[in-house]
């Protein structure tokens, strides 16, 4: 079993220690820390996007999003893939799920 510190920010909201038997590397124990993280996250927003449809995309995919409204780059969770109104226009429709307290934009 990986022992491991898992931290966002300045790691000022600790969250029990997990124990997981299965976790046996340190990539697993890492993508294992950063879903508790996700998942304790306040500050949940979902976005909504209109797109010419992108083959691959899957739930639960970390995308990086560029916002051309208010100019930021930030990465956010896809949590739904549909199809959109406009299609006649070949378009896609997502919502992806940001989380606003540590976002990683840059």
């Amino acid at each position: 079993m990986v022992d491991i510190i898992v931290q966002r920010g300045g790691g000022d909201s600790p969250g029990d220690e997990i124990v997981d038997p299965l976790a046996a590397t340190v990539a697993v124990a890492l993508a294992r820390g950063r879903n508790e993280l996700d998942a304790r996250a306040t500050e949940k927003v979902p976005v909504n996007y209109t797109l010419i449809p992108q083959p691959g995309l899957q739930l639960g995919q970390l995308l990086e999003l560029h916002d051309a409204q208010t100019g930021q780059r930030f990465r956010a969770k896809l949590i739904k893939i549909g199809l959109s109104k406009e299609l006649s226009k070949g378009r896609m429709a997502i919502t992806v799920e940001r989380n606003s307290n540590f976002s990683g934009g840059g």
